[in-house]
């Protein structure tokens, strides 16, 4: 197989086809000098990644715990544990009076 045209082809792969030269009228950089890269995300993208990260700290759910309270609600029995009912109503109350 042959490939023609390796130059274009090298910068479409670099990224630089196509792309105006942004150092026009600066000076050349000076050797051993880096340019730090610089990434800016749309807020779209800012809220997705919060997104992700909230669903990845999300507790696994669990078939077998579900088939259980589902049987027990079904069947009458199923009585939680009002103090722990209680305790966390508390607590995202205050975590979201906290988060505002």
């Amino acid at each position: 197989m042959k490939i023609f045209n390796i130059d274009k082809l090298t910068h479409l792969i670099s990224g630089k086809a196509n792309k105006p030269a942004d150092n026009a009228g600066k000076a050349p950089e000076k050797p051993g000098t880096a340019r730090k890269d610089q990434v800016n995300l749309s807020q779209d993208a800012q809220q997705l990644s919060q997104l992700r990260k909230a669903a990845a700290d999300l507790e696994e759910i669990r078939p077998e715990v579900i088939e259980r309270l589902q049987k027990e609600l079904k069947e009458g029995t199923y009585s939680p544990d009002n103090q722990k009912v209680a305790q966390k109503i508390v607590a995202r109350a205050i975590e979201e009076d906290l988060g505002e």
